[in-house]
């Protein structure tokens, strides 16, 4: 008896303070630029009295097709995700890349509110601060796994929404309490926790009654592997469906997490990619 009042209150604890769950941080530096001669500039920008640590990496070619900028996952921080996109530099796109209040050397409260705050403060930044002969013609948003629902968050909440020249969603999902109750409702063992996460996992800053919101004429690109067994892909089909507009679904044959430019068959979907990102438009400073 007393183990089974001790686990109960253990549970309530646990989802009380689930919505932290979502993100992983830590400080170690993974992969330093310069061990790869990686050009890039190390920033910091304000943030209230925080500041956010961001890296712009600059394309290799002399001309800069455009900017793309990266809403990385939940684990770890910039100096590993950069990683999985820093590819696109040999093809004219910098990278822009940056890190959530408690990530890396970001400062500040690590909490879903802060997280929106100073992701929003990241656009306004980049609206500021644009450049076209920096920068390029095209600014393309680009969020993987908890990274895409904090872009597309920011986006709808954005005054600079249709100024972007694409959107892209990776291997992401729409609303935290979904995501929790599937892994909830995965294995009977865990069936005491369904109501625990119903309960205490909340939906702030959750996005599927605003996927409306983007511009018909942004380009949206929703990438999910079909056997991605973190954010399963009925997730990413649920975002390309209520989502309007120009958009584009690929489905990754045997793609798991967010590995889609890692893999084999990577080569295939580079070119796709590149060749959608070649037809968007060009990004408009307010």
């Amino acid at each position: 008896m007393k183990r089974n009042v001790f686990i109960y209150f253990a549970t309530i604890f646990f989802f009380l303070n689930c919505n932290s769950v979502f993100y992983q941080p830590d400080h170690r530096n993974y992969y330093p630029p310069e061990k790869f001669n990686i050009n890039y500039d190390n920033l910091m920008i304000p943030f209230g009295d925080e500041t956010l640590n961001a890296w712009f990496i600059k394309a290799t070619s002399k001309h800069i097709m455009g900017t793309i900028v990266q809403f990385h996952g939940n684990a770890q921080n910039l100096s590993s995700h950069y990683q999985s996109l820093v590819w696109l530099t040999n093809y004219g796109y910098n990278l822009f890349i940056f890190d959530y209040p408690g990530y890396g050397k970001s400062t500040g409260k690590l909490n879903r509110k802060n997280v929106r705050k100073a992701s929003q403060r990241l656009l306004d930044f980049i609206d500021k601060n644009y450049l076209k002969e920096q920068w390029g013609e095209r600014v393309v948003l680009y969020g993987q796994s908890l990274g895409g629902i904090i872009l597309m968050d920011s986006v709808s909440n954005s005054l600079f929404n249709a100024h972007y020249s694409s959107i892209i969603l990776e291997g992401t999902f729409s609303s935290y309490r979904s995501l929790a109750m599937q892994k909830v409702t995965q294995y009977w063992q865990l069936y005491p926790f369904i109501i625990p996460a119903f309960l205490f996992i909340t939906d702030d800053g959750a996005v599927d009654q605003r996927l409306d919101q983007f511009q018909v004429e942004t380009l949206k690109v929703v990438i999910h592997g079909e056997g991605d067994h973190v954010v399963p892909i009925e997730f990413g089909t649920r975002i390309y469906e209520r989502l309007s507009g120009k958009k584009v679904f690929i489905r990754v044959i045997d793609g798991k997490h967010i590995d889609t430019f890692s893999r084999s068959t990577s080569f295939r979907y580079k070119m796709q990619l590149l060749e959608l990102l070649k037809n968007t438009k060009p990004y408009l400073k307010s």
